[in-house]
């Protein structure tokens, strides 16, 4: 079964909300795995470490599904390297798919989002607007949107504080 398909199937979208602070700010941002792959309930459920190990015990299931897995439980541990590896992946193989229909430019959309929040808390805000700039073309989706938001509110609140100064 090709990734596309089994991706297909495994659709269902699961958010993981997660706060971080930056500056003095709680942002509400959103990453998101795809459910029904081993790993994601635990990430979900918050415990990230048996999530990952759910993944990295994984023998057959979808290559974006688990790069995105750990893409997502590496960045609620704070392990901003490791997190950066899993998120490049997730975006490349969600390109090199090729897909057209709409849940394929989902998941691609997804992948850029999540990266872009792995960006913005590595205190890049140019390479995560990029990234959920690029994610908007592909498709606009609620969790696409929210982070833009959240993060263009920000950039422009520290704009503010800096020119205030």
């Amino acid at each position: 079964m090709n990734r596309t398909s089994t991706l297909s199937k495994s659709i269902a979208l699961v958010f993981a909300l997660c706060s971080y602070t930056a500056s003095a700010n709680s942002d509400n941002l959103k990453v998101a795995v795809f459910s029904d792959n081993p790993g994601t309930k635990k990430i979900v459920a918050g415990n990230y470490e048996k999530g990952l190990e759910e993944v990295s015990n994984a023998s057959e299931s979808n290559e974006i599904a688990i790069a995105t897995a750990n893409c997502v439980a590496n960045i609620k541990l704070n392990q901003f390297e490791q997190a950066k590896s899993h998120c490049d992946q997730a975006v490349s193989l969600s390109e090199a798919t090729g897909g057209r229909s709409r849940k394929d430019q989902y998941v691609k959309a997804v992948t850029y989002s999540n990266r872009a929040i792995l960006h913005y808390l590595n205190n890049d805000r140019v390479a995560a607007i990029d990234d959920l700039t690029d994610a908007m073309h592909i498709q606009e989706n609620d969790v696409t949107k929210h982070n833009l938001s959240v993060i263009q509110a920000t950039v422009e609140q520290d704009s503010t504080l800096v020119a205030d100064d």
